[in-house]
This record gives C-alpha cells, structure tokens and sequence, in this order.
C-alpha cells in the first residue's frame, strides 16, 4: 500500500508538469473506494487521478476591413464603382467584382470607362472597356498599390498609388497619353 502511495504522488506530479507544459489545465479528482474511517494507525486510502482540460487553440484576431481611399478622402471597402481621375474625373472604374479582399492582395474584375473627349471632353462619350484590378501594399489596413490592366483601352496598363486623398497615377502605358 505505501509503495502505491509513492509511485502515484510523483507520477500525479510528473503528469500535472507535462500538462501544464502541454497547454493544459489540470483537474485533480479522488476515485477509488469510499475512505474508511481514519485511525491514528493507518491514512485513509485514496489514490490520486487526473483529469485535464485542453485549451482551445488561440483565436486569431477578428479581421479588419481593408480600404481604398477615393477622391473624396473617404475609405471604402470592395468599392464597385471607384474614380480614378480626381480632376476631371475622366476614367472610372464600375461593376467591380472583388476576391481576396482584406487579404495581401485583391483581384477585381469589371469594367473602366474612359471619357473619348471627341469632339472634346466636354461633349465627348464616355467608353467602358473590360478591365481587372489589383490592389496591394496593404499597410495600416488600406492597400497602398492599384494595378489597372485594360488590353482594349486605349490606356491598356496603369499603375497608382492609392493615398489618403485618392489614386494618384504612377504610370500610364503606352507612355506619352
């Protein structure tokens, strides 16, 4: 009996440390018989055993939405229209389907319009053409980078910077327009 006692109290704590290192909470319960009375003679007979709890895993922050800021310094989250000429407001990007967004980088597809400005660009028709967008750089929780690629455009490639008070334009390909 004695040499259950000796090997069950040093087992109990070897696995209560593994526990603890383990990420679990140890809870320790009695089993065994019913004590019998104590005697000055004899400790009552219990024998320890443990039960653990695990832990739920950490859980993972709850994601922000990721924005762009537009021409009004305003952020929006998967904008399906967005302006990218603030001056004139001479392109603009509509239907605007995203995937990935709040992630490294977004993808959308839709379309941009281009102000022809024939006769000029004033009275000049406005031409949507398909387009797909990608926005990366993401910082702070808005992306930085727009990419704009539009093969039957007449600007068929653009990059800009997205700042805190709209697009800005980077490069236009063919250069010279």
């Amino acid at each position: 009996m004695a040499q259950r006692q000796r090997i069950g109290w040093p087992l109990g704590v070897a696995v209560g440390v593994l526990a603890a290192l383990a990420g679990c909470t140890p809870t320790p319960t009695v089993t065994g018989p019913p004590p019998s009375p104590a005697t000055s003679e004899s400790p009552p007979e219990t024998v320890p055993d443990f039960s653990f709890s695990v832990a739920p895993p950490p859980s993972s922050p709850p994601a922000t939405a990721a924005v762009i800021y537009g021409c009004d310094s305003q952020p929006v989250v998967r904008p399906a229209t967005f302006l990218l000429l603030c001056g004139d407001a001479g392109e603009a990007l509509v239907d605007l389907a995203w995937s990935d967004w709040g992630q490294t980088s977004a993808s959308a597809t839709g379309r941009i319009v281009v102000k022809s400005c024939t006769p000029d660009c004033a009275d000049g028709a406005s031409i949507p053409y398909v387009a797909t967008v990608t926005v990366t750089g993401l910082f702070g929780g808005g992306y930085t980078k727009m990419h704009i690629s539009a093969p039957r455009a007449p600007v068929p490639a653009q990059d800009f910077a997205i700042e805190t008070d709209g697009p800005r334009v980077l490069t236009r390909l063919p250069t010279g327009y």
